[in-house]
């Protein structure tokens, strides 16, 4: 379950264990952004704890996060990260208004582009999804 990978993370981190990184570059991008804004019971969230352990380690899980383009939250909650076009082109073809609204909120390009030049706007119009068309208009 997330809550035991959780466990075993945060436990990781504390001990300053190395092996973390390679465990989290085996998880989906989604879960990878809920692990890096989880928080233990202390508040801290798993870079805090590895940094008062092992600092390389850290410095590793701030690297893979930035190279994964991986959204974490800061102490005042604001976004250290912007949304991946990936990210908003999953929310438009989900056809999910909430998550995409959301996305831009803390950053996404709205004007973003794939390798044919297709904007956020084009996939939405392309599957017919009239909400997220007014979202993006």
């Amino acid at each position: 379950s997330f809550l035991a990978l959780m466990a075993k993370m945060f436990g990781w981190a504390a001990k300053g264990e190395t092996s973390l990184i390679s465990k989290l570059k085996n998880e989906e991008p989604h879960l990878k952004t809920a692990i890096m804004n989880a928080r233990n019971c202390r508040g801290m969230t798993l870079l805090q704890v590895a940094h008062s352990n092992n600092k390389e380690l850290s410095i590793q899980l701030a690297k893979l996060t930035i190279q994964d383009a991986v959204e974490c939250q800061t102490q005042n909650g604001t976004m250290a990260k912007q949304s991946t076009f990936q990210d908003l082109i999953a929310a438009v073809k989900d056809g999910n208004v909430d998550k995409l609204e959301t996305l831009l909120k803390q950053g996404g390009e709205v004007n973003s582009v794939d390798q044919r030049n297709g904007t956020l706007l084009h996939h939405a119009v392309d599957l017919g999804n009239i909400d997220i068309v007014n979202l993006l208009l």
